[in-house]
């Protein structure tokens, strides 16, 4: 067997795999989209990459599957007012995200967890 076949065979399993991972993707799927994710982002001190950071967390949100809604909530437990200023930005740009400060978020989460007879 010579150099090209092994390829070929290698790249044919590789497809087959791949086809099987989206079958059993499709078979396993619910119909029904319910529920809220909400991804949390807690943010202090200067980022360099914050931008890079906030992207990658709306991709993430945009790919998963099964929500009817999904948000993501940018927490500011100290952050500096650059990378304050550059949130602040992503937020008018993007739609489903959220700002709160460290004190706002924790009462959210006390609201969250109370159960009411």
């Amino acid at each position: 067997m010579g150099a090209g076949q092994v390829i070929i065979i290698l790249l044919a399993v590789l497809g087959l795999c791949a086809l099987m991972q989206l079958m059993l993707h499709m078979l396993y799927r619910s119909g029904k989209d319910f529920g809220t994710l909400v991804l949390v982002l807690h943010l202090s001190g200067h980022r360099e990459d914050i931008e890079y950071e906030l992207r990658c967390a709306r991709d993430r949100l945009r790919e998963t599957e099964g929500f009817e809604q999904k948000r993501l909530l940018l927490v500011d437990d100290g952050m500096d007012s650059e990378t304050r200023e550059l949130c602040r930005c992503f937020l008018y740009k993007t739609p489903g995200v959220s700002y709160c400060s460290r004190e706002e978020f924790a009462n959210m989460q006390a609201l969250q967890y109370t159960e009411i007879d």
